[in-house]
């Protein structure tokens, strides 16, 4: 059955009246890690882009990825692509934090816990909050909670969606429900999979500025569910922490340990050995871009050795491809290597392209450049070579 609660909107703060603007950032910090993608920020960075978002009416869609979502995703191509959507993505587990680490990525530890928390601490702020998720208990212990002074976060709505299939939760006028409430944060707890589909499928109805899939956070706020000490947290412990808490997710931890470990042998290792043999085998070639566009969109070829910096290039033909308002397409014939920060923004511009219904294609001739995308967990990302007539 669902429930739901709301509260009147408190005088002085602002009305929320029209869709947040969707914006492509392609000056991201953003780095491939098998096939996701992070931001490499901190804490404090993301909250000072969430507060952007909800005083600028700009939707901020913020991913967690854990080692979870990167089981589903690797089986769930729906999940990955709306993962990749994203507008922000922080790591949330510890495992992903250290597996970006072991390849050289400048990554740190941003959860949805954290930077729900330090919102809290945000006394001026009082932004305002709508919770899509948990049972009517929940909810009512969300408003003793959250409605002090002392919070910076308001609970102005509350709503239980139905068990069931995705679709199901939006029955009953639930997204009339949300706008209504007129909140800056949609907090959404549906589970991994079905929240951040959920998502996906109805942010372009939804007039709340930021949305995130945060799960247990409405758990750790009500007291409901205590989190694991701030020193297990550093140690990268709060794995153990939650199961000790809740016995019944070993087995989840137990596969998403085993998904870890299979990437680590496939991926990652050959990852690495295929990146230093390029080094020593092949002569410095410089990247090489050029961009073509016409009526039906962008096309960018890329050639060369994508390290590191340099990206710039990309970053312009990529902003440059937004102007087009139409397809994506890469050519990467003459490519003998990218790194996982060129990758990151291809795959931002694959989420972006998937999340518009713009159409997006990568094609790649050449062993090596083949080589560079399944190595770092990017094979998806090939287009079949059109046939010749």
């Amino acid at each position: 059955m669902r429930k739901e609660f709301t509260q009147r909107r408190p005088d002085g703060q602002t009305k929320v009246d029209q869709f947040p603007a969707i914006t492509v950032n392609y000056n991201r910090k953003v780095f491939n890690i098998v096939g996701l993608v992070f931001d490499s920020l901190s804490k404090e960075e993301v909250l000072d882009r969430m507060t952007f978002c909800a005083t600028a009416s700009r939707r901020c869609h913020l991913a967690t990825p854990n080692a979870n979502m990167l089981r589903i995703a690797r089986g769930d191509p729906e999940f990955r692509d709306a993962l990749l959507s994203a507008d922000l993505s922080t790591l949330d587990g510890m495992p992903l934090v250290l597996l970006a680490r072991a390849m050289g990525l400048p990554a740190r530890r941003v959860s949805g816990a954290d930077v729900f928390e330090s919102l809290q601490r945000r006394p001026d702020d009082r932004l305002r909050a709508f919770f899509f998720g948990g049972d009517k208990a929940t909810s009512e212990r969300l408003v003793e909670t959250l409605n002090g002074e002392n919070s910076g976060i308001v609970c102005v709505g509350a709503l239980s969606p139905a068990y069931g299939p995705i679709d199901d939760a939006t029955s009953n006028g639930a997204i009339a429900t949300i706008n209504n409430a007129e909140a800056a944060l949609l907090s959404v707890s549906l589970g991994a999979r079905k929240g951040v589909i959920w998502i996906a499928r109805n942010e372009r109805e939804l007039r709340t500025p930021i949305i995130a899939n945060l799960g247990a956070v409405i758990h750790f706020a009500t007291g409901a569910l205590p989190r694991a000490p701030t020193w297990m947290r550093r140690a990268a412990l709060e794995w153990l922490w939650r199961i000790a808490m809740e016995p019944a997710l070993i087995p989840r931890y137990a596969r998403d340990a085993l998904t870890l470990a299979t990437v680590s042998i496939s991926l990652l290792l050959p990852s690495m050995v295929l990146s230093l043999l390029v080094r020593l085998t092949t002569a410095r070639q410089d990247p090489r871009i050029q961009v073509a566009s016409d009526d039906r969109g962008a096309t960018i070829s890329l050639g060369g050795t994508w390290r590191g910096s340099g990206l710039a290039p990309l970053r312009e033909a990529l902003a440059f491809s937004e102007t087009t308002g139409g397809a994506i397409t890469f050519d990467l014939s003459d490519l003998t290597w990218i790194d996982a920060d060129g990758l990151g923004l291809m795959l931002v511009a694959y989420g972006a392209q998937r999340r518009r219904g713009r159409t997006f294609s990568l094609h790649a001739a050449s062993y090596r450049a083949r080589a560079a995308l399944y190595a770092q967990g990017c094979g998806f990302l090939l287009s079949e070579p059109p046939r010749r007539v």
